[in-house]
């Protein structure tokens, strides 16, 4: 059964342990309140992740330590408090993206919807970390998705769909294939984070809430480079 009443710090480090290791991140440094992860991108050179996340004074000096900083940080509060720690990232000078979603589900009872026809799936496993893709009859990508499995979870990662395959059930199939993979490999829980535009795909395939999700980040030309 999904472990969705698990202690949330938990959870947000079962789940940071796979999307850095679907990305191919180093493992996390700890740091007073969370998490340090080096992302290693112009725009987004380290990210903190809160693990007190309705401890709204914690929250606070991490913020303020993410806009303070002099090159890009960006924050990630996973929260039952989304309202009122949107409110202190903005407050501190940050950018928010307010409205993503913790997500859980049982791989054990996930289904498996099929492709329509002039699709294929293709899964490959590298490293504990599955990537499914489906391409079209004329050879082009149309969607894609990740899932890497640390103990005995399964975090699904970066789940796109071409524009121009879009409504068809492919995202669907993606999260079939990416989670009967994942059993195979000994995965039970799957956990991801979810957009907004996700979250409905997610719930039709039994997901579950179990959080919200603030992610915050610098306003463009708010940090500035140490000189030399």
């Amino acid at each position: 059964m999904t472990q969705i009443d698990t202690p949330l710090p938990e959870l947000i480090e079962r789940w940071q342990r796979g999307w850095a290791a679907s990305r191919g991140f180093d493992p996390a440094t700890p740091v007073p309140g969370g998490l340090l992860v080096d992302i290693r991108l112009p725009h987004r050179q380290t990210e903190l992740i809160s693990l007190t996340p309705d401890d709204l004074d914690s929250v606070r000096a991490l913020a303020e330590q993410a806009a303070a900083a002099d090159v890009p940080v960006w924050l990630t509060v996973m929260t039952h408090l989304p309202v009122e720690v949107d409110r202190i990232m903005r407050a501190a000078g940050l950018s928010t993206l307010p409205d993503e979603s913790l997500m859980g589900t049982d791989l054990s009872t996930h289904p498996h919807p099929g492709l329509p026809d002039g699709y294929t799936l293709d899964v490959t496993v590298e490293r504990d970390v599955v990537t499914a893709v489906v391409l079209h009859s004329s050879g082009a990508s149309a969607a894609r998705g990740y899932l890497a499995v640390v103990g005995t979870d399964g975090i699904a990662d970066m789940i796109s769909t071409e524009p121009a395959h879009q409504r068809r059930g492919l995202g669907r199939a993606v999260m079939g294939a990416l989670a009967e993979a994942g059993r195979g490999l000994g995965a039970t829980t799957g956990l991801l984070l979810a957009s907004p535009q996700g979250r409905e795909l997610y719930a039709s395939l039994g997901w579950r809430l179990c959080s919200r999700a603030v992610v915050g980040k610098p306003v463009a030309g708010s940090y500035s480079a140490p000189a030399g």
